[in-house]
């Protein structure tokens, strides 16, 4: 891997169009050959794989879709054709800096752009691909609201494309708030920047701009909701089920925090009757921003001191010895 050379500084500027455009059409200059994907990764079983969150940039509202990748993986196989495989791309970072309230070591790499194209790959046992380079500090001049733009510029992931979407243009408008909230003491952006936001997404209108900067919120409050998959379910079910903590526990699969009150419940004293057990431990994750916003921050409907409290009522009433409840991280 040639590391030095993403080092030195160039003398061009490109814009935002300009970078997004190169890459589409396969003329972006800095290329990493057969650069190792499984950086990017974490193991999770033998031979299978899952995105590290560590180690992306996620510039979409939502994280992986599971179904997408299962759907290219099985069309690949099927067809034997690769052809549609596109070069993932990543952002070096020369020196420290702060993504979403995150911190990102200098002389590191993260993955920004076709995420789902490398869970493909590697499931296809592909494991080092060419790469296009972005340097943080001289292709996106270290702004994270160039950042997010280059990435929702960035929107095709493979011939079934995922098309950018408001929710995430509107997290790129934000972070150039938070950039104008920092630099002037004042979140309010120009006319001229609303205009180009409103240009490159011709989807966009003055009301929804409108909307977005008075419901404007900072920071790290906007990370994604991380999707679950059935394999990660399954592992932390496994892991919790095997602790020597929860021995004499009846240990329930992870459910989504919208059935929390309703089937889990019965369910729970069901399985507790029949086997004259008293313990149980319940597994909560978010599916929703609003969920993953109750469980981070203990408020609203999804407040964990709100839920843990039902649920130790519940034991209360039925007499039982225990009922634990673990929230799994929702970002």
């Amino acid at each position: 891997m040639t590391t030095n050379k993403l080092k030195l500084v160039q003398k061009n500027l490109f814009t935002i169009e300009e970078i997004v455009s190169s890459i589409k059409d396969g003329t972006w200059s800095s290329v990493e050959k057969d650069f190792d994907l499984l950086q990017f990764m974490k193991q999770t079983l033998p031979n299978q794989y899952m995105i590290d969150d560590k180690k992306r940039l996620q510039v979409r509202h939502k994280t992986i879709d599971n179904d997408f990748v299962n759907r290219q993986v099985n069309k690949v196989r099927s067809t034997d054709d690769k052809s549609c495989l596109e070069r993932p791309v990543i952002v070096f970072f020369p020196e420290e800096a702060i993504y979403e309230g995150d911190k990102i070591p200098g002389d590191s790499y993260m993955l920004l752009d076709r995420n789902h194209g490398v869970m493909i790959m590697v499931e296809l046992n592909i494991h080092n691909y060419d790469c296009y380079v972005l340097n943080f500090k001289v292709d996106l001049e270290s702004s994270v609201s160039k950042l997010r733009a280059v990435g929702n510029g960035l929107n095709q992931t493979f011939k079934e494309s995922r098309s950018v979407e408001n929710a995430d243009i509107k997290l790129e408008y934000w972070s150039k708030m938070d950039e104008t909230m920092i630099s002037t003491g004042d979140a309010k952006l120009s006319e001229e920047v609303k205009k180009d936001f409103m240009k490159r997404y011709p989807q966009l209108n003055s009301a929804t701009i409108g909307n977005w900067q008075s419901s404007h919120e900072f920071g790290e409050r906007r990370k994604p909701t991380k999707e679950w998959s059935g394999q990660e379910l399954d592992q932390q079910f496994k892991k919790y089920d095997n602790m020597p903590a929860y021995e004499d526990y009846e240990v329930f699969t992870p459910v989504g925090m919208k059935n929390w009150d309703g089937e889990l419940m019965g369910r729970m004293m069901l399985r507790l009757m029949k086997e004259a057990s008293k313990k149980a431990l319940v597994i909560l994750y978010a599916t929703t921003t609003t969920q993953a916003r109750g469980i981070n921050e203990d408020t609203g409907m999804y407040s964990t001191t709100k839920i843990k409290k039902i649920f130790e009522n519940l034991k209360e009433y039925y007499n039982l010895e225990a009922i634990d409840v673990i929230f799994l991280r929702s970002k």
